[in-house]
C-alpha cells in the first residue's frame, strides 16, 4: 500500500499546526537513512535496512507518555468534542504499516513533537503505476465507483484498486458521483462510498443511484459506526460496512466478496 508525501504528511502537518495554536513553527523534511540494527517504536520494531523518511516537527506543547501510548488508536483524540476523531494518525499509521514502515514519535511536555515516517526503499525503485484498463478492455474488467471527499484516502484506494486490475471512477461528492454515473460509458459493478459526504450521506447516494436505475453492490467505508447504515441493509447480500482504518488486504477481500461472479 503506497504512501505519497502528501498522503502521509497532510494529517501530520494539520496536527502540528493545531499543536502550535498559531504561534510557533512547523518543519517538514525528507531524507534517507540506513538502519544498522533494529529500532523499536510504539507498535513494533523496524528491521535494519534502508528507508526513505518524512519528518514533521512542531514547537508546540508536546505530549505526555500517557497520551503517546494511545496515539495510533482509532478515535483517540485530545481535541474537544466535535473537533476531531483521531482518525488522521490512525490512518497514517495503517497506511505506513501496510507498506512495511513505521511512524516514530519524539515528544515531551513543553518540548514539541516530531513524527518521522519510515518507508522501506525498494530495490530498483518503485514499480510503475498501471494506468488501468484501456479502451475496449475485455468485459471481465470490473468498474468501481469510488466516492470519498478525503483526497489522500481516495487516491490511495484508487491506486490499490488499479493495481488489483479494476477500472476505477472517482468522485469527491454525491453530486459529482451522480454526474459521473450519468455520463459513464461503461456499466458499473460496485459502489464504494464514505458514509458521510460533503453534500449528503452515502446512504442517500445509494438510494439516488437506485432510483435512477443503478442498483449496485455497495461498500460503506467510514470512521464512524454502523448505525449510519440501515441495519436491514447490512444483513443482505450486496452490502458491506468497512470501518476505518483498515488494511489493504481487508479492503480487497471486501471488494471481491461484493462483486458478482464474472
Amino acid at each position: 500500500m503506497g504512501c505519497s508525501s502528501s498522503g502521509c504528511s497532510a494529517p501530520l502537518v494539520q496536527n502540528a499546526g493545531e499543536a502550535i495554536r498559531g504561534t510557533g513553527s512547523v518543519t517538514v523534511t525528507r531524507g534517507r537513512v540506513e538502519l544498522a540494527g533494529p529500532v523499536p517504536h510504539l507498535t513494533g520494531t523496524l528491521p535494519p535496512r534502508r528507508y526513505a523518511t518524512l519528518a514533521v516537527c512542531d514547537s508546540g506543547t508536546g505530549m505526555s507518555p500517557e497520551v503517546v501510548a494511545h496515539l495510533f488508536e482509532p478515535f483517540f483524540t485530545t481535541k474537544p468534542v466535535g473537533e476531531g476523531t483521531g482518525l488522521g494518525l490512525s490512518t497514517v499509521h495503517g497506511i505506513v504499516g501496510q507498506a512495511g514502515g513505521a511512524v516514530l514519535v519524539e515528544t515531551a511536555p513543553g518540548a514539541g513533537s516530531c513524527f518521522t515516517v519510515y518507508l522501506p526503499e525498494q530495490e530498483g525503485g518503485a514499480p510503475p503505476m498501471p494506468a488501468g484498463p484501456a479502451a475496449g478492455a475485455p468485459p471481465e474488467v470490473r468498474t468501481i465507483l469510488l466516492v470519498d471527499d478525503d483526497d489522500d484516502l481516495r487516491d490511495t484506494l484508487a491506486r490499490i484498486l488499479l493495481r488489483a486490475g479494476y477500472h476505477v471512477r472517482v468522485a469527491a461528492s454525491a453530486e459529482a458521483a451522480n454526474a459521473l454515473v450519468a455520463e459513464a460509458p461503461e456499466p458499473l459493478d460496485l459502489l464504494i462510498t464514505d458514509s458521510r459526504l460533503p453534500d449528503r450521506s452515502g446512504v442517500e447516494l445509494t438510494r439516488e443511484l437506485a432510483d435512477g436505475g443503478r442498483w449496485l453492490p455497495v461498500m460503506f467505508i467510514t470512521g464512524y459506526s454502523e448505525d449510519e447504515v440501515p441495519a436491514s441493509w447490512l444483513t443482505q447480500p450486496g452490502f458491506r460496512f468497512l470501518q476505518k482504518p483498515f488494511s489493504m488486504d481487508e479492503f480487497l477481500q471486501a471488494v471481491e466478496a461484493l462483486l458478482p461472479p464474472a
